[in-house]
């Protein structure tokens, strides 16, 4: 069948037509100065402490007290994620508009503002107050229609991130943070923290004046970096992938769980109980509280790690940084240094001579670099070959004795506590090095 060309004409002009009616829906009339367009700011500053939105979640209020904190009082007294409260006020106060997409409040259906998606109504301190209507998301340009309650005020488009705001539900204002940490200063208000996990011996740590120490289940110095990735760091930021809310526990495993988490923080016991997995989460509450959670089990990887492990790949560690002099007594020589620290650099005097940085670092490294090997059943009785004195820069002294026990392995005892071997290669290396100075 022939189209004729009057036809086709006539298709092309209607399609252009379409098109060119669409584009005038979703194109902006850009703001003649080009200057930013301001959206809550008309005349004078407009500063919000109240915010109460509802949007297709539901509804809810967030307002600003005296002291600067926002409270939100549908989530009574649970604790709120303040950054993301902070950040709102901030946003509703300070929005621009991309676009003004038309200066009139005619067919606001056209932008999905005759029913918005979302409505926020602001108050300011002076008692200003302020609707917002969001609508839908434009189909050509990123951002979404929004529109005011001031009369004959324009349609704007806003950017994608002030839309999503706007659209949050209750849940997302819930700080699912378990433990209120923020600053690495927080550290010092952990004074101790215990875990206990079914079919794994406990492992305890206790906050010192030389960092978290292992308090059981032995005794014993920790290398502190290696501590605060494998352990610290993953326990202060734990963290709930979901809120269930104030629900029956029963079904969870929690009354019997299958790992407890023991705090002293801020003064404040806490204890966590993880209990069993449901799909890739485990379930998770507080003692003493009626929340329940899900926490990724992938986050909870720490609760696996054993006692040698939390200590670290080190029998003894102290940063160079901490220490005043070293003497090792070898097989009847004695080598004596006294560190000199210079500019982030840590040379020594050895036998009225200076001892380059370099040199001095890698004897000093290799010292508290020796790995553990095993468990030692009992400490030797015999005399130890080695002996190292480190004397701290606060007059404290760490004494390091390494006994040989077989051609493989030595004990080593650091201050009084002789738990592990390590490798007499790990000892040999010390010796070249104290050789060729």
């Amino acid at each position: 069948m022939k189209i004729s060309m009057k036809k086709i004409i006539a298709a092309a002009v209607f399609t252009i037509v379409v098109i060119i009616g669409y584009l005038f829906l979703v194109s902006s009339e850009k703001d003649q100065d080009g200057e930013v367009v301001k959206i809550t700011e008309s005349s004078e500053d407009f500063y919000p402490v109240e915010v109460h939105v509802e949007n297709e979640t539901g509804i809810y209020e967030l307002l600003r007290t005296e002291d600067g904190s926002t409270i939100i009082p549908q989530l009574g007294e649970a604790s709120i994620n303040s950054g993301l409260a902070d950040s709102l006020f901030y946003d509703m106060q300070a929005m621009e508009g991309l676009e003004i997409v038309q200066k009139s409040r005619e067919n606001l259906e056209d932008f999905g503002l005759k029913n918005p998606k979302a409505e926020v109504s602001l108050r300011s301190e002076e008692g200003q107050e302020l609707v917002l209507y969001l609508g839908n998301k434009s189909p050509v340009v990123e951002g979404y229609y929004l529109s005011t309650d001031r009369p004959d005020d324009s349609v704007y488009l806003v950017d994608t991130y002030y839309g999503d705001g706007i659209l949050r539900s209750l849940e997302d204002y819930r700080n699912l943070q378990l433990i209120d940490f923020v600053y690495e200063s927080d550290f010092d208000d952990l004074k101790s923290f215990e875990i206990k996990g079914k079919n794994q011996i406990p492992i305890g740590f206790e906050n010192t004046a030389d960092g978290f120490g292992m308090t059981q289940p032995i005794e014993y110095m920790c290398v502190q970096n290696e501590l605060m990735v494998n352990l610290l760091v993953p326990l202060v930021h734990l963290k709930a992938n979901e809120y269930l809310g104030k629900v029956d526990k029963g079904g969870t495993g929690l009354k019997d769980p299958d790992y407890v988490i023991y705090m002293n923080y801020r003064g404040k016991d806490i204890e966590i109980l993880i209990g069993d997995e449901i799909g890739e989460n485990r379930y998770l509450a507080v003692d003493g509280q009626e929340d329940l959670y899900l926490v990724a089990v992938e986050s909870l990887d720490f609760l696996k790690l054993d006692y040698q492990q939390a200590i670290g790949s080190s029998l003894y560690f102290r940063t160079i940084a901490k220490a005043e002099t070293v003497v090792i007594k070898d097989q009847g020589e004695v080598y004596e240094f006294d560190i000199l620290p210079r500019e982030q650099e840590y040379p020594a005097k050895y036998r009225e001579k200076e001892i380059s940085s370099l040199d001095f670092v890698t004897l000093y490294n290799r010292i508290i670099g020796m790995p553990i090997l095993n468990k030692l059943k009992e400490a030797p009785v015999e005399e130890p070959e080695m002996v190292i004195t480190v004397t701290l820069t606060d007059g404290r002294k760490d004494v390091v004795a390494l006994t040989r026990i077989n051609e493989r392995e030595y004990a080593v005892d650091v201050n009084g506590s002789c738990e592990f071997s390590t490798l007499a290669s790990a000892v040999d290396y010390i010796r070249e090095k104290l050789v060729i100075l």
